[in-house]
């Protein structure tokens, strides 16, 4: 998480706000749940195609971070988003093996 929102910062220049985090279990596997507002960043774009939140949801993977990311637009329903990035983490079946 800290260096995603270091990246949105340092890199992208985007300043995020309303930071918001929750730890979930989904089928034994422990998530973090993390979401935050972007506020408009160029008043000369078009606000209604500018993302103004992200949803996140990171878990471990064997020795890697896997990050689903849901970005929301003017307009898109939060609930909804949060209820889609809980249905894609209980999708998730890792396999130990090389097939």
């Amino acid at each position: 998480m800290n260096y995603e929102l270091d990246y949105f910062k340092n890199e992208l220049k985007i300043k995020t706000v309303n930071l918001n985090t929750e730890w979930k279990t989904i089928h034994s596997r422990l998530w973090l749940i993390w979401s935050f507002d972007v506020p408009v960043q160029k008043k000369d774009l078009n606000a209604s195609k500018q993302v103004n939140h992200q949803i996140y949801a990171s878990t471990i993977c064997f020795n890697q971070v896997l990050d689903l990311n849901i970005p929301l637009l003017p307009g898109d329903n939060l609930e909804q988003s949060g209820d889609l990035i809980i249905k894609l983490m209980s999708t998730l079946n890792t396999i130990d093996r090389h097939q």
